[in-house]
């Protein structure tokens, strides 16, 4: 899934995301021109320049309408949604007004960072956003790494809770914002918009909770968590551990098991207790409950089937 949830073509996804972006024009006092025409299409100076978007302004046009052209080339979501700003803020400003300083302004404001020929975007820009939502990925067929689908991390939160809130800030980015989810909220209509979609909010500036800023002034250099993104879920309904000892006994295996590939290079901690790794197989020294006893997991005799073609022929796999 895109960053356009609900869409049938790319050019809705961007229609969409046009009135989306209207939201967060108008927080910071700029109205985005009413009548606004967005496809997937070459900007003139994609050859010559290597541009990415291109808005023609209202007096271009005979019926009025802004036209702005995303090229075909991008796929990141991220990348799209940002490009789509720019120009929004082209349109915004109105003819005449290039890269300018009323131009850098306005682009500053909604979170696109310059240079102001080749805006980039804040990464709070979307990106709080993306992570609730299920499909949400700037990632799209990027195998390096880890989370490309984005479905783990809200399917993940909702499985244990009712609300969940997710906390970030990015190097270098000052402060932290939030996006929260919740079920019950949604299930009311408040998560509604007056088409009838349901709409994920804004990232707004937010706070930590208090019970994680004691945490981080107890374990972090310095005492304070300068970047990095937190997951809080509340409204609990799905532990079935009646003890923190048991819960915290039964995540330390879980991940042990789910995570021990990651921990070679990454470490995880629950409850102030660090993770190790546990292989399922019982055949990596050094891992958890590898020396309770000598039982191995033994390699079976490879199978061999042959399977016919569209050719007729028979392949063996």
């Amino acid at each position: 899934m895109s960053a356009f949830p609900h869409c049938s073509s790319a050019t809705s996804g961007l229609e969409l995301a046009v009135e989306a972006l209207r939201a967060r024009f108008a927080a910071v006092d700029y109205s985005v021109p009413e009548k606004i025409r967005v496809s997937i299409g070459w900007p003139e100076r994609a050859a010559s320049s290597g541009a990415i978007g291109e808005c023609w302004h209202v007096d271009a046009s005979s019926d009025r309408d802004a036209e702005l052209f995303i090229s075909p080339e991008l796929s990141d979501n991220t990348r799209i949604v940002g490009a789509l700003a720019h120009e929004l803020v082209h349109a915004t400003m109105g003819a005449g007004v290039g890269h300018g300083k009323p131009f850098k302004r306005c682009a500053l404001k909604i979170g696109l960072l310059g240079p102001m020929r080749a805006t980039r975007e804040d990464p709070e820009f979307v990106m709080i956003r993306l992570s609730v939502m299920w499909g949400g990925t700037h990632r799209e067929n990027d195998r390096n790494g880890m989370g490309r689908y984005g479905y783990g991390e809200p399917s993940a939160a909702i499985s244990q809770g009712r609300r969940f809130t997710v906390y970030s800030c990015p190097r270098g980015g000052g402060e932290f914002h939030a996006v929260t989810v919740d079920v019950d909220a949604i299930s009311k209509g408040k998560y509604t918009d007056d088409t009838g979609e349901i709409v994920i909010p804004e990232a707004k500036s937010a706070k930590l909770p208090k019970f994680v800023q004691d945490h981080t002034t107890a374990q972090f250099p310095g005492g304070k968590l300068e970047h990095g993104t937190v997951v809080v879920i509340e409204n609990l309904d799905k532990v079935s551990h009646s003890s923190v000892n048991g819960l915290r006994n039964h995540l330390l295996e879980f991940f042990g098991v789910t995570y021990h590939k990651l921990l070679r290079n990454a470490q995880l901690v629950v409850d102030d207790t660090v993770l190790e790794p546990i292989d399922p197989l019982f055949i990596t020294p050094g891992f958890r409950f590898y020396d309770i006893d000598a039982d191995r997991a033994q390699a079976l005799d490879p199978v061999r089937i042959e399977v016919k073609g569209e050719d007729g022929k028979r392949s063996k796999a």
